[in-house]
Order: structure tokens, then C-alpha cells, then sequence
């Protein structure tokens, strides 16, 4: 074959391998242009060959020198929902652990240009919002890199490859009905065509990325580099740029879950609204806050009443804030008699006392601008009298860093 693999050969990469014709030819690519690569193989026990593909692959690997690491699903819990999203989060949790063990730089995948016009397709049939058509030659899934350096090659190229240098691989027979809708888009359409109208295709595909990415790079202005969404001049009434820039707010945010239309449209309309604090749940971990001017994505943590007991001047990391009492406690107009203190969250009726006129601490947050996630988490400092003697600053929530000796966490 002509083409070479357009990869780094300083960079140190981890293959992932599945052991069918695709990957394996991917495995003696790397091996014969000489560039350093480990393999990763997940074992979902789906079919009758699974552990045949598994011992195969760990006797290529040990013949050619090649560090492998295999996950066993059988030692993990199934999703009782869709088994394809199930298995890609495993597999790329298990992707990003093997780099992160192993001090390597990127994933391969062996996708491939058949691979790319499928999703294409699948995106026009889908008539959904897309932050990129088809597939990319790099990006990052689940905190993961990923390089795909064989976008150029047919399925057919790939498998006569192996064919042709006598390279071992399994076929998985689920691939060859149409139960799936990309099955059937893959039988019906994309073995139909001939090399050239792949080609032609991938080009209409090209040039509607460039357009896309020009709209991108507009929309991108509007997230700044704390990866918060600036609300002021977004035109809310173009909804397809409004559902291209949530994703992209998302992505910014390593957020993989995808918004459905409902929840756009809600979060749309808290964006129209006055309403200066709003939440909004997205998925089980993440919820989306909307903070005056801004759009924000924070973790689902439900904040309980906490309280906590400082005998002397010390140092206390908490899921809340952090603060450290060891040097100068007195910019925190604490004195010595007043310890043991408490250091707690907000509850109704307190009070903060400012120039001897009373004032209550949930009005005060309210003209802070304080967001409402976060009034539920920042901390007070009572005495051993169980007097307000402190409330850490809020100044707006692109810093939450009142001094080095107190932090708040986001």
C-alpha cells in the first residue's frame, strides 16, 4: 500500500485491538514502520470466539515483544440499558487508565474511511445537531486522546492487507446482519459504492467540516477560559447555532452526555429568563448553572448541613473549602479566647452584624450575586460563643480564592 501512517514516532501509543482485520492491520503497520506501541483488548464475552481472539492476540503480543492488557467485563458490573453505550464508556475508562499507568500519549483506533461515511450517514439520517461531520483523526473521549490514522483506508484495503501478508484475524458475524441501523447503512449503501465515490463523498465531507468549523470558531468566543458559556450576545432566536454551541459548551466541559431537544429547549429558556439563578440536572453527575451572566457546569454534589469543630489554630481540608489557620489567623479577625470555633454552612435566621446593623446572611448573598449552588457549601466561622465572627468574601465566581489560607471549593 502507498500510503504510511501519519503518526509520531516520539510519541509512545496504545493500540486498541479487538483482534479483527482492522486493528490487526493496523498492528503490523506499527510494527513494520517501527513506532512504539503497546496493545489494549477488552473481553466483553459476547460471543463464542472471545476468548480464542484474546489468546491470540496475547501470543502475537509476546512473540513480538508487546506489553498487552486485557479487561475482563466479567469482573465489572453490566448496564442493565443500552449495552453500546455501556461498553464504549468501559472501554475507553479502561483506555485512559492503561495511559495514565503506562506513560503513554495517545489511543489508536482503527477506523477507518468506511467506518468514517457510516457515521456520516447515520448524522444525515439522524437529522441531529453535529459539532463535527463524520469521523476525526484526533480527539478526546472521556479525558482520553485518540488518533485515528487510518481514515484513508477502505474496510476491503484493510482486509486484503491482512490477506495479502499473512496477518491473523478474527471476523465478528454480528457485524454481518442488519439488526443495527449502521449494519444495514454499511451492507445497503457503503459496500455498494466504488473507491472513487467513497472519495467523493469524503470531500463533500471535508468542505462541510470547513464550514462548520468556521461557525465553530465564532461560536467559541462565547466560552471563556474557565469554560464558562458568557451569555451577553448570544443570538438565542438561531437555534441551530444555539444547539451547536451547547455542545460545544459541553465538550469544553468534558461533558460526553448529549443533550436531548427537550432539555435544550429548557435550558434555553432559562437563558431567556430573568431569573439571575437557575439549575438544571444533566444526567446523573452534572447539572448545568446558570449564574447571572453566565452558564456554567458543576458537579451533582448534594450538599448536606455540615459542622466542623477547630479545638486550635490548624489546618482543615474539607469537600466544601480548605482553610488554614497555622499563620496569621487574625486577618480573619479571629482572636485566640475565641477558639474552639465552628466552621459551618448557612442555615435559616443567621445573622451578620455589619456597622452594628443586623443583617441576615442569605440576604447577603443575594447581594453578593452568589449562585445558589454555592450558598448551600460556603462556609461561616462562629466562636466558642457561637458568634459570627467571620464570612469568607464572595467576588464573583471566576475566583473563589479569597487568600491562600481560604479557599472554597467549586
Amino acid at each position: 500500500m502507498i500510503e504510511v501512517l501519519d503518526l509520531n514516532k516520539s510519541k509512545k501509543y496504545l493500540l486498541a485491538c479487538s483482534y479483527g482485520p482492522d486493528s490487526m492491520a493496523l498492528f503490523d503497520m506499527l510494527l513494520k514502520e517501527g513506532f512504539y506501541f503497546e496493545v489494549a483488548h477488552v473481553n466483553y464475552h459476547k460471543r463464542d470466539v472471545s476468548d480464542f481472539e484474546e489468546e491470540s492476540l496475547r501470543e502475537i503480543c509476546l512473540k513480538h515483544g508487546i506489553n498487552l492488557y486485557v479487561l475482563d467485563t466479567h469482573k465489572i458490573e453490566k448496564s442493565r440499558g443500552n449495552f453500546q453505550a455501556w461498553a464504549r464508556s468501559v472501554r475507553y475508562e479502561f483506555f485512559a487508565k492503561c495511559l495514565k499507568e503506562n506513560n503513554l500519549d495517545a489511543v489508536l483506533t482503527a477506523h477507518h474511511l468506511d467506518d468514517l461515511l457510516e457515521t456520516y450517514l447515520m448524522q444525515e439520517l439522524r437529522r441531529g445537531i453535529v459539532t463535527y461531520y463524520g469521523i476525526q483523526k484526533e480527539t478526546s473521549l472521556n479525558n482520553c486522546p485518540v488518533v485515528r490514522p487510518l481514515l484513508n483506508f477502505t474496510k476491503k484495503e484493510l482486509y486484503d492487507y491482512c490477506k495479502e501478508n499473512q496477518i491473523p484475524f478474527s471476523i465478528d458475524v454480528s457485524n454481518l446482519s442488519n439488526d443495527y441501523t449502521r449494519n444495514k447503512i454499511r451492507h445497503e449503501r457503503i459496500e455498494l459504492m466504488t473507491k472513487k465515490e467513497k472519495i467523493d463523498l469524503k470531500k463533500i465531507i471535508d468542505e462541510k467540516n470547513i464550514k462548520l468549523m468556521d461557525l465553530k470558531g465564532k461560536l467559541e468566543t462565547h466560552i471563556n477560559e474557565n469554560n464558562h458559556l458568557c451569555l451577553a450576545n448570544i443570538d438565542t432566536d438561531n437555534l441551530y447555532n444555539w444547539d451547536i454551541l451547547l455542545n460545544l459548551f459541553l465538550e469544553a466541559n468534558n461533558v460526553s452526555y448529549r443533550v436531548s431537544l427537550k432539555q435544550s429547549n429548557e435550558i434555553l429558556k432559562v437563558i431567556k429568563s430573568n431569573k439571575p439563578n437557575v439549575e438544571i440536572r444533566l444526567g446523573k453527575n452534572k447539572n448545568i448553572i446558570k449564574d447571572y451572566n453566565f452558564l456554567k457546569i458543576t458537579d451533582n454534589l448534594k450538599v448536606k448541613n455540615y459542622k466542623y469543630i477547630m479545638e486550635a489554630p490548624t489546618k482543615l481540608d474539607t469537600e466544601y473549602f480548605t482553610l488554614d489557620l497555622t499563620k496569621n489567623y487574625q486577618q480573619f479577625r479571629i482572636k485566640e479566647e475565641d477558639f474552639p470555633l465552628t466552621i459551618r454552612n448557612c442555615q435559616q435566621g443567621d445573622m451578620s452584624y455589619i456597622n452594628n446593623i443586623p443583617k441576615k446572611v442569605s440576604r447577603l448573598y443575594i447581594d453578593w450575586k452568589m449562585p445558589r449552588h454555592l450558598r448551600e457549601r460556603w462556609p461561616l466561622i462562629f466562636n466558642k460563643n457561637n458568634e459570627l465572627v467571620y464570612i469568607i468574601r464572595y467576588y464573583g465566581a471566576e475566583s473563589l480564592v479569597a487568600s491562600q489560607n481560604f479557599i472554597v471549593k467549586k
